[in-house]
């Protein structure tokens, strides 16, 4: 896997990417934790969905850590 930087508004964000599209065998995925931002039900919806349209159902659980500015 390798890693990718991302630069948005003053913000520079780490990330891999991962290709859930191909292949027989899925990645084994228990579960996804959404961390604090804005908005946050709707990025917990709109990652189910993804995982969803990729064949996986997963939990995917919104982070118990308090959103900081």
């Amino acid at each position: 896997m390798r890693d990718f930087l991302r630069f948005i508004s003053f913000f520079t964000i780490r990330y891999i990417a991962i290709d859930l599209s191909g292949g027989k065998k899925k990645l084994p995925i228990r579960s996804i934790t959404v961390v604090p931002k804005n908005h946050i039900d709707f990025a917990r919806e709109g990652m189910k969905e993804y995982l969803h349209s990729h064949g996986y159902e997963v939990d995917v659980e919104l982070s118990r850590i308090k959103l900081r500015y």
